[in-house]
Formats: C-alpha cells, structure tokens, sequence
C-alpha cells in the first residue's frame, strides 16, 4: 500500500472521529472547568461558585485510588501454578514502580472526571526489562464513531498531540519537507486544528507541529487483516513512522486477524451511545449551578439587611445626605406639609423581609439527589453531617457505599484485562531468553 493510500485511510477516519466526538468533548471540557470551578474573573469578579463536583470527584477519588496493585492473575489450567507465580510477581514489581503508581493516579482522574481513561503502551525500558505506559489525554482521542471500545470492538482509534520543531528533528523528521508540502488549504486547516489543540496545550509556544497517532487496519489481497499503526504530522500529509501491530500473545501470533491495539480503555459507567460513557458530572453539575446561584442570593440578601434601602421625604430630605456605604434612598413625596408632618417619619428604613430562610433545606435536597446517583454523600466524603446519626447509621452508609461502588470496581477490572493483555505484550515481544530480571518477591 502506497503512502497515499495510508494518509487517505489517516484522513477519512480521523475526520469521522473528530466530526462525531466534537460535541461530546465540548461538553466535556465546560464540566472540567466546573471541576476547577473556573469562571470569568471579569465578569463573574463578585460571584461565589461552589465546590461540588471537586468534592465529589475528590471523594470518589480517595475511595477508589490505591498504590499497591490489585490485580492477579489466574491459571486456566492445572500444573501452571509456578509460571502463575512468577508472571505475579513480576506484574507486581511494574505497576509498583513509581511511574506506575502516578499514572494509576491519571487513570481514576480522567475517569472520573470525563467518564474514560485511556492507556497505551508506548515502549519498552531496555535497563529496567519493562513496559512503558502513557495515559492519553482524552479530549485528544479520535475514536471510531461505530466501535465498542468497552468491548474492545473497533476499527480503529488514534489520539494527537503537538511537538516543537526541535522535538520533530528528534524523529527523523525533515522540516524542511513539511514547510514545501503543505498547499493553502492544508495550511487553513492546519492554522484551524492547532488553534483547537493549543487550547489544550497552552504552555507550548507558538511554532509547533500537529503529530497524530492513529491505529487501524487493512486488509491483504488474500484476505487477512492486518493491524497497523501509522503516525502523521503536517496535516496528516506527512508520515513520521509506519509499521505492523505486533502480537501479544501465542495466539495472536498464530492469527494476525486477533491481533489487538495497545491500548486499554477504562469507563466509569459505559453508555452505548456516548464514547465517553456517563460521567458523574451529569448528575452533579446542575446541582453545583445551583448551589452557586443560592450562595450568591444569601450573600445579597445579607448585604441587603447590611445596607438597606430606605424611603425618605424629598421635601425635607436630600437624597445626597443619604448616599453613604451602600445605602439606597428612594425619594417619596406624601403631598402632607405644614404642622401635620410628623418629623420622625421623614426618614424611614424599608421593613426588613424576616421570612424564614428555606434556602438551606432546597440546598440539602440538592446534595442528597447527588449522593443518591453517585453515592458520595457527607459521611464519606468525611465532613461532619448536617444531622447527627448513630454509629449503626453511619456504619450502614458506608457499607451501602461499598457495595454502590463495586459496580464501579467490576466494570473497572474489564479495564484492567485489556491492560493485562497488552502488559504481556510487551514481554511477549521484547523479552527474549537471554534476558533476565530482578523482582523482589
């Protein structure tokens, strides 16, 4: 296949990708700013916001993060008991080390935070005998707009990123080439993408390269399929590298159509019909919106009962002795002169509106809605309760939690055998019988 077809094939299905996930990316990064409680220094200078997705994701966070590996594996067969031990010792050694231990911590943030988490495997340490892992960014994922990616059913899937001139020369990459390659329209749409990309990237100057990273397949004259990887850059007109997807397995060696991406996809709660799945965002951003929205009529209301309004008889009273702090006198005429004016009446407070406050129990039906769906709720984010419960009470929340949040920890483990799959992988193809490794058992 020519190098043409292979950036036709770049191009078609990277624009599927991008023109069916631009909405859900959109709505994606408005929640990341909620998440950050970012608004608006200008306009929103005198607003309060609220911290509910942060402590919400904060929480989920704390109860699903750990440092020591959880997975084992398991023999299908009798007498593999000793190949099983090894292969466990050795899964414990990598994802201990501490880059494992700091992607871990990625993987739970962008799925909580945006409902998926993406790791590829990206290398492998020849000094260290091991697999490098990358977690990717999800907003820069381009997936196929008919793939099933918590199955891992799909045609093909990529991801991009930006590099600096200096960082493409690294690669092989002739820039002299890309500056003669790219025609005006390309350079639009170049100008168009790296506008889109530098948001997400906006510590990286101006002079930089669009690479895209893309995996799919073809298929041979007598039929076989073939899984290929494919790195681009200069508007997908440029091919930085190229090449086969190599087995991960006996079996995928034995039949290449079995041959699987390096990559694994860990959902918070898969939906059909969202490549992202649900988010816990969608059943706490309206909450937060609102919360914000009652904090700051609180604050009106007691800088209103602070610095009230006040009527005051233009007759007698010059609004300007008045305008002090942040009073507000609203001149009245009564039409009554003379002897008939009673003094203490030409100035008056406006009556102060004493009903009861039932912001606080609309604010407590908001937060239960919120623990309801996601099941965080005070007692295990661990703030004192708005009511004081009982020891049992409290020990039944948080074993209903538990058994609320292992629903989350089952779908997680179908992650964690795609990731298990591509860790051997890396063995599979990098390790061979003269090398040797040191694990501390």
């Amino acid at each position: 296949m020519s190098q043409d077809e292979l950036l036709a094939i770049v191009r078609r299905e990277r624009k599927a990708g991008e023109d069916f996930s631009f909405a859900f990316k959109q709505e994606i990064e408005a929640d990341l700013k909620l998440l950050k409680n970012k608004r608006d220094k200008k306009k929103d200078e005198k607003l309060v916001g609220d911290s509910t997705l942060f402590n919400n994701h904060t929480a989920l966070m704390a109860r699903s993060f750990q440092s020591k590996n959880q997975i084992k594996l398991k023999g299908d067969k009798s007498g593999e008991e000793r190949e099983v031990k090894m292969l466990n010792q050795v899964l414990t050694e990598d994802l201990e080390s501490p880059m494992m231990k700091a992607l871990r911590y990625y993987i739970y943030n962008d799925k909580y935070a945006t409902g998926l988490a993406i790791v590829g495997r990206n290398g492998w340490d020849g000094i260290y005998k091991r697999n490098t892992f990358q977690v990717v960014n999800p907003l820069t994922w381009i997936m196929d707009p008919n793939g099933d990616y918590f199955t891992g059913n799909y045609a093909y899937t990529g991801f991009f990123s930006i590099k600096t001139k200096y960082q493409l020369i690294d690669m092989g990459v002739e820039i002299e080439d890309l500056l003669t390659q790219t025609d005006a329209n390309g350079a639009i749409e170049q100008k168009e993408r790296m506008q889109r990309i530098q948001g997400l990237y906006p510590d990286f100057g101006k002079e930089v390269f669009d690479v895209y990273y893309h995996f799919t397949h073809v298929t041979d004259k007598k039929g076989v399929t073939h899984k290929i990887f494919i790195h681009t850059t200069n508007v997908d007109t440029y091919i930085i590298d190229a090449g086969f997807c190599l087995p991960n397995s006996p079996l995928e060696e034995k039949s290449p159509d079995a041959i699987t991406f390096p990559f694994a996809f860990y959902y918070w709660k898969p939906d059909r019909d969202n490549p992202f799945g649900d988010r816990p965002a969608n059943y706490t951003r309206d909450v937060q919106i609102q919360k914000a929205r009652i904090a700051n009529l609180r604050l009106n209301k007691m800088e209103a009962e602070l610095y009230p309004m006040y009527l005051y008889n233009k007759d007698y009273v010059s609004g300007k002795d008045l305008s002090f702090g942040f009073n507000k006198g609203i001149p009245i005429s009564t039409g009554i002169d003379g002897p008939q004016v009673n003094l203490s009446n030409i100035v008056a407070p406006i009556v102060k509106d004493l009903r009861v406050d039932t912001s606080f129990a609309v604010e407590q039906s908001l937060d239960k809605q919120v623990e309801k769906s996601t099941s965080i709720g005070e007692v295990v984010q661990g703030t004192t309760p708005g009511r004081k419960e009982t020891l049992g009470t409290n020990n039944l929340i948080q074993g209903n939690t538990d058994v609320n949040l292992s629903l989350n920890e089952e779908i997680h483990a179908i992650g964690d055998d795609q990731f298990v799959r591509i860790w051997f992988g890396g063995y599979y193809q990098n390790f061979t019988g003269a090398d040797k490794k040191l694990v501390y058992a």
